[in-house]
This record gives structure tokens, C-alpha cells and sequence, in this order.
């Protein structure tokens, strides 16, 4: 019950909520739904909001010229398609905290990926005012920001920041 109740207040102090703390809310939610309804059957109405609660952080971003607007992934984000009309066309890593994760799905026209803090790297690179890292079509690119101004990037595509 700690990993609930530590979870709860988190959500309650406005902190951001790891994946685990939010399997643990929505079990909880789902039990006390399941709790309710056995008693009352008004209640199950609200069986679809449930069941459809979505606590991973999801977000589609239009890549934009210079990543900003449209192109700025937000910091809580952890699955974030792209959308592109043009591959020169960049979107923004977010200010983020050691251990942040995310994942970059690009269906169909690649981008740029650059970061919205100046000093940030990924793979060891500077990307923003100098460099990019490309984000090509029809791959998924696994991020996790280490801590001290890298994100680590892998993917099955090739990896390599070059110049903007």
C-alpha cells in the first residue's frame, strides 16, 4: 500500500508520476470500480471512462522550422509520435531530469531532432544551435537522458548527430 499511497501524493503535490505509480493508481481505481459496482449498478455508467484511462503520457509533435511551437516535445512526455512535412524540419527535446525515458515513433516523413536546453547532447553531441540528430522514417528511437546534458539514443536506424 506504501507504493499507492507514495503515488497519491505525488499526483496530489503535482509531481510528476512514473509509469509504475500510475499502473499502481489505475489498479486501484480499477478494484474500487469493480468494489463499487458489485454493490450498486448506477455506478457502471462510468465503466468506459475507466476502462479507458490512458497513464502513459502520450503525444503526437509536428516537426516545425527550428523545432519550436508545434516541435516542443513536453517534459512529461513518454511516447511521442512525429509528423513531418519535410525532413529538414526539426522537433525539440524538453529540459529533463536523470533518468527521463521516452520513445520517438516517426511513421512516415523523417526530421530533424534537436533540444530545446543549449547544452544538451545526444550521444555525446551538441544538438540545437550546431547540430541535429536525424529521426528517419518508419523507425522508433529509444531515448533516456542520463543526467549530465546527454540523452542516450538508440535505434535500429543509424544514430549519428551531424551537422544542422
Amino acid at each position: 500500500m506504501s507504493g499507492l499511497t507514495n503515488a497519491i501524493k505525488a499526483l496530489n503535490s503535482g509531481g510528476a508520476l512514473s509509469l509504475a505509480e500510475k499502473r499502481l493508481i489505475k489498479a486501484a481505481l480499477t478494484a474500487l470500480y469493480a468494489d463499487i459496482t458489485s454493490n450498486d449498478t448506477d455506478i457502471a455508467a462510468n465503466s468506459t471512462a475507466i476502462d479507458t484511462l490512458n497513464f502513459s503520457a502520450t503525444e503526437t509533435v509536428t516537426a516545425t522550422v527550428g523545432g519550436g511551437t508545434t516541435g516542443l516535445i513536453s517534459a512529461d512526455s513518454e511516447y511521442v509520435t512525429v509528423t513531418s512535412d519535410n525532413a529538414d524540419k526539426q522537433v525539440s527535446l524538453p529540459a529533463a531530469v536523470a533518468g527521463k525515458k521516452m520513445k520517438i515513433t516517426v511513421p512516415a516523413t523523417g526530421c530533424e531532432l534537436i533540444s530545446a536546453v543549449a547544452g544538451d547532447k545526444i550521444n555525446g553531441v551538441v544538438v540545437g544551435a550546431t547540430n541535429e540528430a536525424a529521426l528517419t522514417a518508419g523507425y522508433v528511437y529509444n531515448l533516456e537522458y542520463d543526467g549530465t546534458d546527454n540523452w542516450i539514443m538508440t535505434s535500429e536506424a543509424t544514430v549519428v548527430p551531424d551537422a544542422l
